[in-house]
Formats: structure tokens, C-alpha cells, sequence
């Protein structure tokens, strides 16, 4: 039975495996432990990507049943769960300025709080930096993140995204997006 290449990021993958590192994929969060460890693994140790987790707080206002840490100790503490991770599924941990305050109810008040146009702005610096053929958002940024960090996110890296890969105008630098086969659409 023939292998199904439905996935663009599969394809992608599998078309170049065999050059050594095979991809850069900068995956987005808005808390560390946003991410998805399978396919973090998946691609840096099975398929022998370059991953970049970045995440837009530490975790600062989570929730915490292993230690008595909260506030800016308990960020510190994700930090260090967060970089320990990425040894074992072979990624990069990247952190973005901002302050997880907990509970936000809705993207629009996120927005506010932090500045739509300063978080687009630190995204827009994460895939200046990691340079990636393949930007993967862990939100869509819609109603069905559940939560106001994770939308803010979801709608901020759809911009970046876009503003960095698809308006030469925006900046003139980053050739290396429009020349090196990035796909302009979100995985």
C-alpha cells in the first residue's frame, strides 16, 4: 500500500530527508507547555528538523500541583521544564517577553493587555531568528482555544506569519521566506 503524502508537512520532510537537517519549523505557543512533545520528537529526532518552540510567556499564572512555586518563580520553574523537555524531544525552547497573568477570557483583552502590534512584532522577530521553511501555531486563534492567551497567539502568528512571508514591503530582509519554498500558509 503506497504511503499517503496528504500532509504538506510530511511531504515536505520526506522529499529531503536524506540532506541531513531537513526542515526549520518554528512552532508557536503561548505557554511552555503549549506544545505537542509527539511531533516535536517526531520532527527533530525521527524526521531531523531544526524545531524552535517558542512561547510567548514562561507560565508564569498557571496552574501547579508539583511544587508551591506561583508568579515569577513559577515561570522560572517552567523555564527549566520547558528546556529539560526540548532535551528529550530534541527541539529548542525560545521565550517571548510576555507575562502570563493567568486567566484571560477572551483573545481581544490579550491583545490589549499585551499590545496586538508588540506580540505580531516579537513573532515576527522568532521567525526573523529561526528562519523556518514551516510555521506551526498551536492555536487557531477563534473561540475554540479556550482561552485568551491562546487566541491572542493563534490570530497574532497568522499575521506575522504573513506580514514576514507575503509583504515584501514589510520586510525587505527576510528573502530568505519568499526564496526558500516556505509555503504561505500555516500548519
Amino acid at each position: 500500500m503506497p504511503d499517503d503524502l496528504g500532509s504538506s508537512v510530511t511531504s515536505l520532510i520526506r522529499l529531503v530527508h536524506g540532506v541531513g537537517r531537513t526542515a526549520d519549523i518554528l512552532y508557536v505557543g503561548a505557554h511552555p507547555d503549549d506544545e505537542d512533545s509527539a511531533l516535536i520528537a517526531m520532527l527533530a529526532r525521527g524526521d531531523f528538523a531544526r524545531v524552535v518552540c517558542w512561547s510567548a510567556t514562561r507560565g508564569e499564572g498557571g496552574q501547579n500541583r508539583v511544587t508551591s512555586y506561583s508568579g515569577p518563580e513559577l515561570g522560572v520553574y517552567r523555564t527549566w521544564e520547558s528546556v529539560q523537555a526540548r532535551e528529550i524531544d530534541g527541539g529548542e525552547s525560545w521565550f517571548g517577553p510576555f507575562y502570563d497573568d493567568d486567566y484571560s477570557k477572551s483573545g481581544a483583552e490579550t491583545l490589549e493587555k499585551w499590545g496586538r502590534d508588540h506580540l505580531v512584532g516579537e513573532i515576527v522577530r522568532a521567525i526573523r531568528a529561526a528562519q523556518p521553511q514551516i510555521v506551526i501555531s498551536a492555536w487557531r486563534g477563534d473561540h475554540t482555544d479556550g482561552h485568551g492567551h491562546h487566541t491572542a497567539v493563534g490570530i497574532a502568528v497568522h499575521e506575522a506569519f504573513v506580514d514576514t512571508t507575503v509583504d515584501p514591503r514589510y520586510c525587505s530582509a527576510c528573502a530568505w521566506a519568499r526564496g526558500r519554498g516556505t509555503q504561505t500558509g500555516l500548519a
